[in-house]
């Protein structure tokens, strides 16, 4: 009934409220949107991943590009994580999508007919065709692209994008890493409402979880992740409750980052600080490669 009743607070006629989601083909991002296909009172109408391999000079050389900027510490993490994610999604796709644990977005949208695209960029005409179809009433973002006006003005409730750090703090890519290589005691999520800048939104939701020590970055990251989706969750049925526990943002200093460097990484592991330890990429591995069968 709640859901029901944010539904018509948001006012949408129907009792289900209408969501496109606009993701990364990731860990991090299946972490946070595959919970939203089980939450009452909405309905996921499309899902549009953000197309790399196909766009323009980009692909295998925009893989090793970033190899020239991260060095092979953060580069090799990212391919381990993402890259047996991705193995463990296509074994998915040989069973028909009948795993017992796997979970993705893209998984969860073919089983439950849900519209599935792919862009090099959201702000095309073509995308917006689709778009404006759809007829979303809410667009949930979480992708790499910077999106125009005239798509932040087809949804009738508004575009919310979500990030993994404390904003106004850790604005742009990998926030964890770059909170953890500063010693926060903190890491956490925020959903703003998106703007043609990046990550310069208006803060509407943000919860913190404090930093254990001795954990690892995929440790902090799936911790926090699984927070994002929960908040997500929360923010779309629950509004009301969310609202009055909004922390302030203005004792945070304003601050981006960038893709981790070699020089950031060499610092990171110097102050004792781990990307993946060896028991997590095994288990992690393991996860990939049996959840499917």
């Amino acid at each position: 009934m709640k859901a029901m009743a944010n539904a018509l607070r948001f006012g949408i006629d129907s009792t289900r409220m209408k969501v496109f989601l606009l993701s990364n083909e990731d860990l991090t991002s299946n972490l946070i949107f595959v919970p939203l296909f089980n939450v009452p009172g909405i309905e996921i109408v499309g899902v549009a991943f953000t197309q790399t391999l196909g766009a323009k000079r980009r692909g295998v050389s925009g893989v090793f590009k970033l190899l020239r900027k991260m060095g092979w510490r953060y580069w090799g993490y990212l391919v381990f994580t993402n890259g047996f994610y991705k193995l463990g999604e296509c074994l998915l796709s040989l069973r028909g999508n009948r795993a017992r644990g796997f979970k993705s977005v893209r998984s969860e949208a073919r089983r439950r007919g849900t519209a599935l695209y792919a862009s090099a960029d959201f702000n095309s005409p073509d995308f917006l065709s689709i778009l404006k179809e759809a007829r979303p009433d809410l667009l949930i973002i979480r992708v790499d692209q910077i999106l125009r006006a005239p798509l932040l003005s087809i949804p009738s409730r508004g575009t919310w994008g979500v990030h993994s750090g404390l904003l106004p703090s850790y604005q742009g890519i990998a926030a964890e890493f770059h909170s953890l290589l500063q010693g926060e005691k903190e890491i956490g999520t925020t959903i703003f409402s998106v703007t043609t800048e990046l990550d310069k939104g208006r803060t509407l939701f943000q919860e913190a979880l404090g930093v254990e020590p001795g954990r690892s970055v995929f440790s902090q990251m799936l911790r926090n992740n699984v927070l994002a989706g929960r908040l997500l969750e929360k923010a779309i049925t629950l509004p009301d409750e969310l609202e009055e526990k909004v922390p302030s943002s203005s004792h945070r200093t304003p601050s981006y980052h960038s893709w981790p460097s070699p020089e950031e990484t060499r610092r990171f592991a110097k102050k004792g600080g781990t990307l993946i330890s060896i028991n997590e990429a095994f288990r992690h591995l393991w996860w990939c490669l049996t959840s499917w069968c």
